[in-house]
């Protein structure tokens, strides 16, 4: 399916949803859903010259084309994208969620979304925001601050709306303190939750297998 998609010249869309049936339904009237079939390349290479996404099941059946994704701003896309790009990212925040979409530019760029981050425990979140928070009371190290704050920025993904006001207030205290003794600051931009996360992305205790046993 994606390499009939990569032969239509203008670009598209292929969504794959895990209920498409449902999900071709309630795009209604923005699609136009078929009887869930399983598609030769020559039908399909026809349907992907509709204007909008081909909607199919993970068995591969087309439950829907010509669809118009919806979906919120939500501040995640890339200015630099086309309009194609940008839709799927609103989509996949939204209504979309746990559906992946293969976009194939005008150009013949390809790209698989969502980008799925690892899987993390939800301690190390835990524990990265408490040390930075740590650091960032009373008299600061500002080199031992830098380097717990960019630990806490490689998972700032996973961090919750209160982990994210933690953060930008110890990232904001230590800046005042920079400028109080120095006169010089950093700017400091505010995070907040990322809208794709949720609790899938942390791995349950006990699901790595038992520890190993003692030497």
């Amino acid at each position: 399916m994606t390499q009939a998609c990569v032969r239509q010249q203008h670009g598209t869309m292929l969504v794959v949803h895990p209920d498409a049936r449902r999900e071709g339904e309630r795009l209604l009237p923005q699609a136009y859903t078929i009887e869930p079939t399983h598609l030769g390349a020559h039908a399909f290479d026809a349907l992907t010259k509709i204007d909008g996404a081909v909607l199919v099941s993970p068995d591969g059946k087309c439950h829907a084309v010509g669809v118009i994704l919806d979906g919120a701003a939500t501040g995640t896309g890339d200015i630099s994208r086309g309009a194609r790009y940008n839709s799927a990212i609103r989509y996949l925040a939204g209504r979309g969620k746990g559906s992946m979409v293969i976009i194939v530019s005008e150009d013949g760029r390809v790209d698989i979304l969502p980008h799925v981050a690892r899987r993390v425990r939800r301690a190390s979140v835990e524990r990265a925001v408490a040390q930075l928070v740590r650091a960032a009371d009373g008299t600061t190290d500002y080199e031992k601050f830098s380097r717990l704050d960019s630990r806490a920025a490689a998972l700032e993904f996973y961090f919750d709306a209160e982990q994210c006001e933690a953060v930008n207030e110890a990232r904001e205290s230590v800046e005042q303190q920079r400028w109080a003794e120095e006169r010089v600051r950093m700017q400091v931009v505010p995070i907040a939750p990322h809208p794709a996360m949720d609790d899938s992305y942390f791995i349950s205790p006990g699901a790595e297998g038992p520890p190993a046993p003692p030497n």
